[in-house]
């Protein structure tokens, strides 16, 4: 466990990435903690991450993938939730812990998957 933390600490991604799939455009968007936190397994911790914007119609959805070998980022947002019509800033995740340790600021704590959708009336 120790050696994967400090594999993830030392070859951490520097940002995210586009994708297409079929006609689905999309992008991932790394969320790195912005603050020093330690984490008690089956906790679910409010965290401060390093911001990043939302645009109008576009979904932020956690990955299954990209996560922390402590816990998993369930959602990501702003104090107060806005309509998916509206720019949207992710300045806190909510983090399930696994197992019990700290994590750091600029730590990966996982990944959202952007997806664009174009709303319908």
């Amino acid at each position: 466990m120790k050696n994967i933390v400090d594999l993830l600490r030392s070859k951490k991604p520097e940002r995210g990435f586009d994708f297409k799939l079929s006609d689905m455009v999309g992008k991932v968007e790394y969320v790195f903690a912005d603050e020093d936190i330690e984490v008690k397994k089956g906790d679910v911790h409010y965290v401060k991450i390093k911001p990043f914007t939302i645009p109008p119609e576009w979904l932020a959805v956690p990955c299954s993938y990209i996560q922390n070998p402590l816990g998993k980022v369930v959602g990501v947002g702003e104090k107060f939730a806005k309509p998916a019509a509206l720019k949207r800033h992710a300045a806190y995740a909510i983090f399930t812990a696994f197992e019990e340790g700290k994590i750091q600021i600029g730590e990966i704590m996982g990944a959202v998957v952007m997806l664009y959708t174009h709303i319908e009336s």
